[in-house]
């Protein structure tokens, strides 16, 4: 500190003067710079914050809607004429003997057409309670659960029997094709991670 002083001294006074000037304006310019950086800062995460809420609300309203469509969907299969038919019958051994049943019985051809016009349904599966065989359809290769026993075995059947709605909304895990594992046998996996809805129709079936 004193051989600074001392080298001080021996300046000029003009070289005192921008000495003095600089000791004095340089720690006001790097405060006013922490301040700019961190005001900056606080500036862009906020808008980075409210960036990132606004995608968020419009994928919660999109999640909402696909999941609306997804409901509606499945309601019109649940009320549907010809399926309440098949699912209410009491004596199903001929209906079993035909595999195309679903299709001659049920207007499938048009549920299978709505699916492929809608993108986001891959896959379909009913369990009947009355013995009817299943009805399995995927668009994704999926891999399904082969009978109505089997399904009631599963975790996911435990937990719509629990709901109070009958409504089951699932994220299904990715998972590679060919592994086994709980959620690939609880639920129909095309490989990919997936959300799924199980809804039990309580009078005559289950979707």
């Amino acid at each position: 500190m004193r051989q600074i002083r001392n080298w001080v001294d021996h300046l000029s006074v003009k070289k005192k003067l921008v000495f003095y000037g600089y000791l004095t304006i340089t720690p006001v310019l790097v405060v006013i710079c922490l301040v700019l950086f961190f005001f900056n800062y606080r500036s862009g995460q906020q808008e980075k914050y409210a960036s990132d809420y606004a995608s968020v609300q419009t994928l919660a309203e999109s999640m909402e809607i696909m999941q609306t469509d997804i409901r509606d969907f499945s309601t019109y299969i649940s009320i549907n004429n010809d399926i309440q038919n098949l699912l209410s019958r009491s004596d199903v051994t001929e209906l079993n003997r035909n595999a195309k049943v679903w299709f001659d019985e049920a207007p499938m051809r048009i549920v299978q057409d709505m699916i492929a016009l809608k993108g986001h349904i891959k896959t379909i599966a009913i369990y009947p309670e009355n013995g009817l065989r299943p009805y399995l359809r995927g668009m994704d290769n999926s891999a399904y659960i082969p009978g109505t026993k089997d399904f009631h075995e599963t975790e996911i059947y435990q937990k719509l029997m629990e709901s109070s709605n009958g409504i089951v909304w699932m994220q299904i895990p990715e998972q590679p094709h060919g592994q086994g594992g709980a959620l690939p046998q609880d639920c129909p996996s095309g490989g990919k991670e997936d959300t799924g809805l199980c809804r039990h129709w309580c009078r005559t079936g289950l979707f």
